[in-house]
């Protein structure tokens, strides 16, 4: 999709969530909370996959039962994207590397180590940062952040 537009984050939300849910099944508890600015202007088919890729990893990183935050907020000319999961959360020494593409911490065959470096790449055309954080009480707070037009 080679064109920006103007895109609800709530409802591209919706629709990953809608993607995923037979993952999240009953043993995970995923709440939202988002703020007042709702629209902006990405490449729309573009940021919904770098918004799976970090969920999909929020739900690989909770074994059992867990639960999963997402929040949008908008302050200073950024929107942020807020994923939190309660799951293992990434050593501080691997902390680094998660983004390389082709690095994985899961088992062979189970992950390509390509989602993390695509989510990456993908903010990064949309002129934002990626970052992911470790959570007070364990499990990783990924982070997007994303340029607001400038009014006025």
């Amino acid at each position: 999709e080679g064109e920006l537009k103007q895109v609800s984050v709530r409802d591209s939300i919706a629709s990953v969530l809608m993607i995923l849910g037979h993952r999240l099944q009953d043993r995970i508890q995923v709440t939202t909370s988002f703020g007042e600015t709702d629209h902006i202007e990405c490449y729309a088919s573009l940021l919904n996959q770098a918004v799976m890729n970090l969920l999909a990893n929020a739900i690989d990183a909770i074994d059992e039962r867990g639960s999963i935050e997402i929040s949008t907020s908008a302050e200073s000319g950024t929107f942020e994207i807020s994923i939190a999961d309660s799951g293992s959360g990434i050593p501080e020494a691997l902390r680094e590397r998660v983004f390389d593409p082709f690095f994985t911490t899961k088992p062979i065959g189970q992950g390509t180590g390509l989602g993390l470096s695509i989510a990456y790449s993908i903010i990064e055309k949309h002129g934002g940062k990626l970052e992911l954080l470790e959570r007070n009480g364990g499990g990783t707070q990924a982070v997007i952040r994303l340029p607001l037009p400038s009014t006025g």
